[in-house]
């Protein structure tokens, strides 16, 4: 009998000893990796507050790189009611500049959850040597800060249109360095009604577009590479962090002139004047693509 317990005793440790180092190794994974899940606008709950206060770092980076990102950036500004503030390091938004991953950035508030020193944002192939701005890199930096304002992918929108074929996008090779798993997830995933109600329709000119290549699609439709902000990146972007005063560089762009684009009428348009507040145009526009 004592045989038979010290035996069950050493499995029992055994068993213990692997779930415990099982438990640390996916916690090290998680802090490691922070979600890359990628327009869309998110779920109320990862929207920042308006007239909300961000800051942001370098994690490494030259000089040039650093004041290419401030450039660009600021472009979102022009339409979106929000501030973002350097700080030497620990900012809320951590961005990287590693030229062997790919270009990514957390959606969000979900910035918020990721371990502190631990990049909430990379963007890979920003020159480093060179103060000029190039189209690509333009797009890039306003993409990936698209998704810190709360964007999602636009050609994984509820109401794309495209058809896409796996098989045309696994094989290509723009898509050699990534996982199936991550081409599902950044590609040809369609994003759930149920999950993201803020959408407007397909908007294949957003910077939330990936370039997609004719083998991509039964289509054959050919989009590329997006380097500029579209009319309905902005007017998401007044809508859902409506300034009182439109700014000096996009002094057209008015909540009226936003609603217009997103061709919101009626009772709804109405509402949404009279509401102003960022909340309430939130919720209402949430209805208004549900009636739709």
């Amino acid at each position: 009998m004592s045989n038979q317990f010290n035996r069950l005793r050493t499995f029992i440790v055994a068993v213990l000893d692997t779930c415990t180092r099982f438990t640390e190794d996916l916690g090290a994974l998680v802090m490691r990796e922070p979600p890359k899940f990628r327009a869309v606008m998110d779920t109320k709950k990862r929207l920042w507050e308006q007239n909300e206060n961000i800051t942001y770092s370098f994690i490494g980076g030259a000089p040039c790189q650093h004041a290419k990102v401030k450039t660009i950036m600021a472009q979102w500004s022009w339409y979106a009611n929000l501030t973002f503030e350097e700080e030497p390091s620990g900012g809320t938004i951590r961005i990287s500049f590693d030229d062997n991953d790919t270009c990514w950035s957390t959606v969000g508030k979900q910035a918020q959850t990721i371990e502190s020193l631990a990049p909430t944002m990379n963007l890979s192939g920003i020159n480093s040597e060179s103060t000029d701005i190039t189209p690509k890199e333009r797009g890039d930096i306003l993409h990936e800060f698209g998704h810190v304002h709360g964007y999602q992918h636009e050609h994984q929108s509820p109401v794309r249109t495209l058809k896409f074929i796996k098989q045309g996008i696994l094989e290509h090779e723009d898509n050699v360095n990534m996982s199936k798993k991550e081409i599902k997830r950044n590609i040809y995933l369609v994003l759930s009604t149920q999950q993201f109600s803020n959408y407007s329709r397909f908007d294949p000119e957003s910077i939330m577009m990936y370039p997609i290549h004719a083998s991509y699609t039964q289509e054959g439709i050919v989009i590329p590479h997006r380097t500029q902000l579209s009319d309905i990146d902005k007017a998401y972007a007044v809508l859902h962090y409506h300034r009182t005063t439109p700014h000096e560089n996009a002094p057209d762009w008015t909540l009226e002139r936003a609603l217009d684009v997103l061709q919101i009428t009626g009772s709804y348009m109405d509402q949404m004047l009279e509401s102003r507040g960022p909340e309430g145009i939130r919720e209402l526009f949430s209805r208004w693509n549900t009636s739709m």
